[in-house]
């Protein structure tokens, strides 16, 4: 990794979670409609639709504790 790059993670991630959140929303989205093929974009549409279920309260997710639980089983 090159030092300057090494430099901007370093202050990337001392952002908060949701300004590291944001900028990583902002990175993908500058890459080229070209690198994704149709399962890529396929994900990026249904990780999208989980987001906004989450922010609109439509879907509350799982605890941390229930999210291992159930990948016991």
């Amino acid at each position: 990794m090159q030092p300057d790059l090494q430099a901007v993670e370093a202050q990337a991630m001392a952002l908060s979670d949701q300004d590291r959140e944001r900028l990583a929303s902002h990175l993908f989205r500058t890459l080229s409609p070209q690198n994704l093929n149709s399962t890529d974009a396929e994900w990026l549409a249904v990780a999208e639709q989980r987001y906004q279920a989450l922010k609109d309260g439509s879907d509350t997710g799982l605890t941390e504790d229930d999210f291992f639980k159930a990948l016991a089983q």
